[in-house]
């Protein structure tokens, strides 16, 4: 399921970071820091 423009937005800061996949290896980086990062695997 691809991420919606809505799902990055809300997407909040954790204790540690975590990753929101899309398709095909593309993921969105959430860091403690509140950054947001694509990353392709």
């Amino acid at each position: 399921m691809p991420l919606t423009a809505t799902d990055v937005k809300n997407a909040k800061p954790k204790e540690k970071d975590y990753k929101l996949t899309d398709e095909r290896g593309m993921y969105l980086l959430v860091t403690r820091a509140g950054g947001k990062l694509w990353r392709l695997k």
